[in-house]
C-alpha cells in the first residue's frame, strides 16, 4: 500500500498535499519528501509514469492509500486518468 497525492495541476497537488498533512501531520511536507519516501506524488502524468516504471520492474499490484477519504474527486481522477 502506498499513499498517493495527485491532481490535474501542480496547484491541485499542493492543495491536496496540504490537506493530507492536516489529517496526518507526519507525512512529508513537500514533493521531494513524498518522492524520497517512495510515495506516489504529482500531476496525473507523474503518477502514471511512476506506476508504469513499477510495472516494468515487476510490480503486479499496488494498493493506493487515500489520506483524505472524503476527496471523491481524486478517486475519480485516479480511476479515469491514472490507471
Amino acid at each position: 500500500m502506498v499513499p498517493v497525492i495527485t491532481g490535474r495541476t501542480e496547484a491541485d497537488v499542493t492543495a491536496r498535499r496540504q490537506k493530507a498533512r492536516a489529517i496526518f501531520p507526519r507525512v512529508p511536507e513537500d514533493a521531494a519528501g513524498w518522492k524520497a519516501a517512495g510515495f506516489l506524488h504529482g500531476v496525473v502524468d507523474d503518477v502514471r509514469q511512476d506506476l508504469a516504471r513499477w510495472k516494468a520492474a515487476g510490480v503486479e499490484r499496488v494498493m493506493l492509500q487515500m489520506l483524505d477519504m472524503d476527496d471523491l474527486e481524486t478517486i475519480r481522477l485516479i480511476a479515469r486518468e491514472c490507471l
